[in-house]
């Protein structure tokens, strides 16, 4: 009897060992593969495509393109920076990786009017984020002048420092290897860059043109349903009291004034689009002077 008690006790004793180190097993194995099974939850951090990102109310950029050749552990970024001109002599770019902060190369290919082909290089290929600093510049280097020689010359050694360039990050631009568009880097020749942005401008200005046609549509049937209000109103003043009739005036007028908004919101519109059909002539003839070149 005792001896069948110490049997089992035996048995019983081997399997909770056993079930011991198989739980220290998968323990070890479920901690050494945390760190992939729970990835670092970084927020994603990525820049619209094809989106007006407004910068002030005379300027802002447009992404038309952001791509990553794995191959060639490359990026090109073509995007639009309107207006920039206006307000600094020139646009510069600086490129950061998330992974460690450092700077990395990015390169001015190409660029056509406001139209820029950037090319991002050494960075990680287990990136995580880049991101790119716009940068506008602006020459101070004016001196006033004196008829004081010596003068003139003590204010040229004062201002050595004080006139480098004028410096500022207008705004900066980012890519999440979550979000990037996975493809072939494939332009080489300056033929090919302005052929391809042409196409890119066209294309994008067309859509703009459609969307606003749209939207002009959309105005001209607001007109038409105050009018048709206007209407119903002017003819329930036939059975209304003065008080009443007086009230239905001040809505009758309230929606004329209304309709000449909406007409004036038309009017810039319409003119809107005579620039963006502009946009296109020049666009077309800039692309047939860079051939012919």
């Amino acid at each position: 009897m005792l001896s069948k008690d110490r049997v089992s006790l035996k048995r019983n004793s081997s399997k909770v060992y056993i079930s011991i180190v198989i739980v220290m097993v998968l323990g070890f194995g479920f901690f050494i593969t945390s760190g992939f099974i729970f990835e670092e939850k970084i927020p994603v951090m990525a820049s619209p495509i094809n989106e007006e990102i407004e910068i002030s109310t005379s300027q802002n950029l447009k992404i038309y393109e952001w791509i990553y050749d794995e191959d060639k552990n490359e990026m090109q970024i073509i995007l639009e920076t309107n207006n920039f001109k206006r307000d600094y002599d020139s646009i510069n770019f600086e490129a950061f990786q998330r992974s460690d902060g450092e700077q990395v190369s990015i390169e001015n290919i190409y660029t056509m009017d406001d139209v820029h082909v950037l090319k991002v290089t050494d960075f990680d290929p287990e990136y995580i984020q880049i991101a790119i600093d716009v940068i506008g510049e602006n020459q101070t280097n004016d001196v006033e002048e004196s008829g004081d020689v010596d003068n003139q010359y003590e204010e040229i050694e004062s201002q050595n420092d004080e006139n480098q360039p004028d410096v500022e990050i207008v705004d900066t631009i980012f890519t999440d290897y979550r979000e990037v568009n996975n493809d072939e880097i494939i332009l080489e020749k300056d033929t090919d860059y302005t052929n391809y942005i042409s196409e890119i401008i066209i294309a994008d200005t067309e859509q703009e043109i459609e969307k606003t046609n749209t939207l002009i549509e959309a105005k001209n049937q607001e007109i038409e349903d105050n009018k048709s209000r206007i209407q119903e109103l002017t003819d329930e003043k036939v059975y209304q009291t003065q008080d009443e009739k007086v009230t239905t005036d001040s809505n009758i007028n309230g929606l004329e004034t209304e309709n000449q908004t909406i007409e004036d919101e038309i009017g810039t519109l319409e003119f809107s689009i005579t620039e963006l059909e502009d946009k296109i002539q020049k666009t077309k003839q800039k692309q047939r002077e860079e051939l012919l070149n």
